[in-house]
């Protein structure tokens, strides 16, 4: 989680691996509403 700021780590990932770089979207989903989030890993 990213509080305070627009930069972070991806390193912790599910399954303990570091993204590749390359572009992602991530699915979040809370109260019923899902919102996309887009990201480019440099």
């Amino acid at each position: 989680m990213i509080q305070g700021g627009t930069k972070g780590s991806l390193d912790k990932t599910m399954d303990g691996k570091k993204l590749a770089p390359g572009h992602y979207v991530m699915a979040v989903v809370t109260e019923g509403k899902t919102a996309s989030v887009f990201l480019t890993v440099k």
